[in-house]
């Protein structure tokens, strides 16, 4: 995990960087032995539940209405990485979406209206994502959040 951890590193420097521009938020690190990753994520998000598999976590805000999700999955059955984007936006209203060689972006609305933010990148095999789910209200804390939370999973 050297290439992970220097990763983290460098992206906990864009974090740094970062805060000023978000205010006094607080930012946290998760990193997931199992599936190799780290993100950060804010720090009043609180872990709700635990992986019982070891693939990731989920955490809520106080107020219970943004979500953060993180997991990794092997991918045994060899699929590409075009073919898990093409899914990932099935019952979807993308806005936003960029897919490059080894990760991509979508955002946009779920089916109940919410604020959605994922990334995922395939990296070793596994395919590592992080889905952030917020409501139009909380749009202006949220927004700058997804650029955090997307600068810190990387290949």
């Amino acid at each position: 995990m050297k290439n992970g951890k220097t990763v983290f590193l460098l992206s906990a420097v864009l974090l740094l960087n970062a805060t000023g521009a978000l205010g006094q938020e607080k930012y946290k690190s998760y990193c997931n032995s199992r599936h190799d990753y780290c993100i950060v994520y804010p720090g009043s998000l609180v872990l709700q539940t635990n992986s019982g598999s070891g693939d990731g976590d989920s955490f809520v805000s106080k107020d219970g209405q943004a979500t953060l999700t993180v997991w990794g999955a092997s991918n045994a059955v060899r699929a590409d990485l075009e073919t898990n984007y093409a899914s990932a936006m099935n019952g979807k209203r993308i806005t936003y979406k960029v897919l490059r060689k080894n990760w991509y972006v979508i955002s946009g609305y779920t089916k109940r209206n919410a604020i959605f933010y994922q990334k995922t990148v395939l990296s070793n095999g596994v395919f590592k994502t992080c889905f952030l789910e917020y409501p139009r209200t909380q749009r202006e804390v949220y927004d700058k959040t997804c650029k955090v939370i997307g600068a810190s999973l990387t290949p």
